[in-house]
């Protein structure tokens, strides 16, 4: 299985690009901290690793519309590693998240079965597409399954 879950907050607004054939591409990183302790002081120490993410598509137009710097979100996807030309010909490679799956938090006023109920968010078209999730979540997006996988996208579609 080809599959990564991150949990963290975005560290800049995100990137929004449309490729030449008129597609959507997202680009954002997300930075999530992680403890442990130090072998010769026994000190609990904290990193952080800020993780590349890419989103295409219509998951990308919902990304760009909802996310910002400091918000907290849960991601699914799987790991890429490619190699691209730069404009001076040089090769560059690149490791990043093909995002999938996008979930945000709840408000902390939500309650399962109270009265206080989230308004579920909606893309621009008017369409309700919140779901609830199990936890504290609401998904807002997911990519369409990968079954016999074929890319939505070909090298000139990426706009470096």
């Amino acid at each position: 299985m080809d599959t990564i879950e991150i949990l963290g907050n975005l560290t800049k607004d995100p990137d929004v690009r449309a490729t030449k054939t008129g597609g959507c591409m997202v680009r954002f990183s997300v930075g999530s901290n992680r403890k442990y302790q130090d072998r010769a002081t026994g000190e609990m120490k904290e990193v952080a690793s800020f993780i590349p993410c890419v989103v295409w598509n219509e998951l990308a137009e919902s990304a760009a519309n909802y996310l910002k710097k400091g918000k907290r979100v849960y991601i699914k996807g799987r790991w890429e590693s490619r190699k691209y030309q730069d404009k001076n010909g040089q090769d560059k490679y690149i490791t990043e998240i093909v995002v999938n799956f996008i979930a945000l938090p709840l408000p902390v006023n939500y309650q399962k079965h109270g009265q206080a109920q989230p308004q579920k968010q909606q893309w621009n078209n008017g369409q309700n597409y919140g779901q609830q999730q199990s936890g504290s979540f609401e998904q807002f997006g997911q990519a369409k399954p990968e079954g016999n996988y074929q890319p939505r996208y070909q090298d000139e579609d990426i706009p470096f």
